[in-house]
């Protein structure tokens, strides 16, 4: 997810492009907008106004939809990692000339808060500062604890298996999480205590999504589709299907699940904040002249996998608008085809795309 009020989300960002709700409704927001094919780097500090980031900088996706380019090389794709917001200001993180940092993204360029010159698995805000963390070849990961102008708070070192990555830290009721990826791509999650003493919390056949605390009482992690509660916390929410992910943004605990949007609050409770069987396409006129055969493209694409998960309808089952807003052979001219790595289906979940941005992160960090 992107953008968050208490109301509700407003942008999330799914395994292709992103979907914004605009006067109730949801539509499909073509990442040729931002100059790619792959879900780009979003983040909202009102839940609002979303910043993008594009192939030749940074965007903002208007709350009625527009998208206005803003002239800033310096946030562009090639350079950063990604986007958090830390009360009413945003930050992005940036990989460049294997110097990882953090710059407040602000009216002029400024220099970074923070820096170091090697490469980093993960970095993550919360609305008191950042983690950021590593691992080294000698087998020793490393998460520092930093506050919103930069300053080391704490230092953590603890062991980890050669190729292990880090994909995220917290902290809950005096203990440290730390979610990593192995070199063989299953998931683990390891507790440290005020000792520094690891105790092995769960393993998984992919990568563990979480840990994130709903309330000081109550903390969950999703591994291999199953809701789990971090010990100490409050007991997790039995779901109907398999969980994909879990996140926060602006306040708002969520869950995916399939095609499927959930909000969680502290007691367990969900409902249901998008389905994209409801999604409409994108708004007429919302790409430039430019691009609007590639979003034509895209948006059939993205419905073709919703259809073949049985999200959507086939096209000749009635529905009148299931060939799309602007998807019709005019407008793409020629017949689709995709990579091996583009054909998603019976694989396509909401925000699915997070997770592989971040093995991605780590794999441009590193190279």
């Amino acid at each position: 997810m992107a953008a968050a009020t208490t109301v509700g989300p407003n942008v999330v960002q799914v395994s292709e492009g992103l979907v914004q709700r605009i006067d109730g409704a949801w539509h499909y927001v073509c990442p040729v907008q931002f100059g790619n094919e792959l879900t780009p780097p979003a983040h909202s500090i009102d839940g609002e106004r979303t910043f993008v980031v594009g192939d030749s900088g940074l965007f903002v996706l208007e709350a009625n939809g527009s998208v206005t380019p803003q002239n800033r090389p310096e946030f562009s794709r090639q350079f950063v990692t990604g986007l958090g917001a830390a009360g009413q200001q945003l930050f992005a993180y940036r990989f460049e000339n294997l110097r990882t940092e953090i710059r407040e993204i602000s009216a002029t360029t400024a220099s970074p808060i923070w820096f170091d010159d090697a490469a980093y698995d993960s970095i993550s805000t919360d609305d008191a500062g950042f983690w950021v963390a590593r691992t080294t070849p000698d087998g020793v990961g490393h998460a520092t604890r930093l506050d919103l102008l930069g300053a080391t708070v704490s230092e953590h070192t603890f062991v980890v298996e050669p190729g292990e990555a880090i994909l995220r830290v917290m902290e809950f009721q005096d203990h440290l999480y730390v979610s990593t990826l192995t070199a063989g791509l299953t998931g683990r999650l390891t507790q440290l205590d005020a000792n520094g003493i690891q105790t092995r919390v769960a393993d998984a056949s992919a990568p563990i999504r979480g840990p994130v605390a709903v309330s000081t009482a109550s903390a969950f992690f999703v591994a291999d589709g199953v809701l789990a509660a971090l010990p100490g916390g409050a007991p997790a929410p039995t779901l109907m299907d398999r969980a994909a992910c879990i996140g926060e943004v602006g306040g708002l605990v969520y869950l995916c699940s399939r095609t499927t949007l959930l909000g969680l609050d502290a007691n367990g409770t969900t409902d249901v904040l998008l389905d994209l069987a409801d999604l409409k396409g994108p708004l007429e006129g919302a790409a430039s002249a430019e691009s609007a055969d590639r979003c034509a493209v895209q948006w059939l694409v993205f419905q073709n996998d919703l259809r073949a998960i049985g999200a959507l309808p086939s096209p000749d089952a009635g529905d009148p608008d299931a060939s799309g807003t602007h998807a019709s052979p005019a407008a793409s001219g020629c017949s689709i085809t995709r990579r091996p790595t583009q054909s998603r289906a019976g694989g396509l979940t909401l925000l699915v795309a997070l997770v592989a941005l971040r093995i991605v992160r780590r794999v441009r960090v590193a190279r």
